[in-house]
């Protein structure tokens, strides 16, 4: 009888469950993730595993579920220093109001670097492991997330209004490039362009962005049909709706990805699903701005591929994307009369292979799969009552899922351990938080 030769492993994490999100709606009991140099070798059951490798570090989570890393594809994280600013307006009044004048007062590296560790902390407590950020200084921002050893890709921003970051387009370009120069092939850093809406930007920056995401091969992430408004307004400029003038300066590809997207016709799923684009979906937000609804099922049963964020997080919301998962499949059901229209395993999907294809990633996260980035999540479903074996993962989604995250790895490294975040100085990064709320005079 040939037995399997022995081969060495850095890790081996065996959980009572495995849900790999990829065979979907797959959930595996007994078995063991084994990981060596940051990457997923094998998933196996337990004792095969046990036979097949050798290791000096073997992790027991015997009530636990293991899952892929959260990937929260779009993120405006320094924004959480103002929750609460103009609580309760409409939100032009509180943007012109409360946020516009603290954006212009305040928004500066220290403020992008506090609110950014505030952001993070929040995001890796509750699941997330990798983020997309587009906001201001996304230097500071690339730096944070090397500090702190969490996954990230950091937009380069595009727009031709003067901003705290940059004076116009030509040193928004300028700025973008030298990030991403600078983090060219990091283990944790990638970079996506993050253009202002297609109708605050003209024809030759969107034809000179479409060269750059096409030279760099990076993503490019645009808030797309965000309103009524927004559609209305692009037609009467350029006799187009933002996406079909999008289209036909050439940015409609697989590396397209419409953040916010909630006025979309027919016309506009099918473009989106043959082109490959992803809809960003950021549902908390979206409703605190009464900004519309995401159509979630038909833009499934066309075949788009959708991604989960929590956006910006100055409305009073978190970067908690089981809350986002668990609200998407709500709205799913309240808008299309069918309350399986969003089931379980296809919001998780969302959660983390949707937001990695959003940001380039597909091939590297968001499932737990032999030869990607081994980059997962721990769950105690007994933290809220129920039995190792009594769970289902819609009432995983449905329950205060946030306290129950245990552990968490990225790259193969672990980086929370027991609910504790072993990168970040918790009680330094909520001072600094608290700071901030009473300098801005926000709750």
């Amino acid at each position: 009888m040939t037995h399997a030769p022995v081969n060495q492993a850095d890790l081996i994490i065996r959980a009572r469950w495995i849900v790999p999100v990829e065979p979907a709606g797959t959930s595996l009991r007994d078995h063991a993730l084994v990981i060596g140099d940051g990457r997923i070798l094998a998933l196996l059951p337990q004792a095969e595993a046990t036979r097949r490798f050798r290791t000096g570090s073997v992790v027991d989570r015997p009530q636990h579920v293991l899952l892929p890393g959260l990937v929260n594809a779009h993120t405006r994280s320094a924004t959480c220093l103002m929750r609460g600013l103009g609580a309760g307006l409409p939100p032009l009044e509180r943007q012109q109001r409360h946020v516009g004048p603290a954006e212009a007062r305040w928004v500066a590296p220290g403020f992008i670097r506090d609110g950014t560790r505030l952001a993070m902390l929040e995001m890796l407590r509750s699941g997330t492991t990798c983020f997309g950020d587009s906001y201001y200084f996304p230097d500071a921002v690339a730096a944070l997330a090397v500090e702190h050893q969490m996954r990230a890709s950091v937009g380069m921003l595009v727009s031709e209004r003067p901003t705290p970051w940059a004076q116009g387009t030509d040193e928004c370009f300028a700025r973008g490039l030298a990030i991403h120069d600078q983090y060219r092939g990091h283990a944790l850093l990638r970079t996506h362009f993050a253009p202002d809406t297609a109708n605050a930007l003209g024809d030759a920056t969107l034809r000179h962005l479409r060269l750059l995401a096409d030279e760099l091969d990076v993503p490019v992430h645009m808030p797309l049909h965000t309103t009524a408004e927004e559609v209305r307004q692009g037609i009467a400029l350029h006799g187009l709706r933002p996406l079909e003038r999008v289209a036909e300066l050439g940015l409609l590809t697989a590396g397209l990805s419409a953040v916010r997207a909630t006025e979309i016709s027919a016309e506009d799923s099918a473009r989106l699903a043959t082109s490959s684009a992803s809809v960003v979906h950021c549902p908390t937000i979206t409703l605190l701005q009464a900004a519309g609804l995401t159509p979630l099922a038909s833009l499934a049963r066309a075949g788009v591929r959708i991604a989960l964020a929590s956006g910006g997080t100055d409305a009073g919301n978190r970067p908690d994307l089981f809350d986002e998962m668990r609200l998407a499949s709500l709205l799913a059901g309240g808008l299309s009369g069918d309350a399986t229209a969003l089931p379980a395993p296809a919001a998780l999907a969302m959660a983390t292979l949707g937001g990695a294809q959003a940001l380039g990633l597909g091939e590297q996260l968001g499932s737990l799969v032999p030869g990607k980035l081994a980059d997962l999540i721990c769950i105690d479903p007994g933290s809220s009552g129920m039995a190792a074996d009594g769970w289902t993962l819609a009432q995983l989604l449905h329950g205060d899922i946030a306290k129950q995250v245990s552990d968490s790895w990225i790259g193969g490294r672990q980086v929370l351990e027991d609910g504790r975040a072993l990168f970040f100085d918790e009680a330094a990064v909520l001072a600094a938080a608290q700071a901030w709320q009473q300098r801005l005079g926000s709750p």
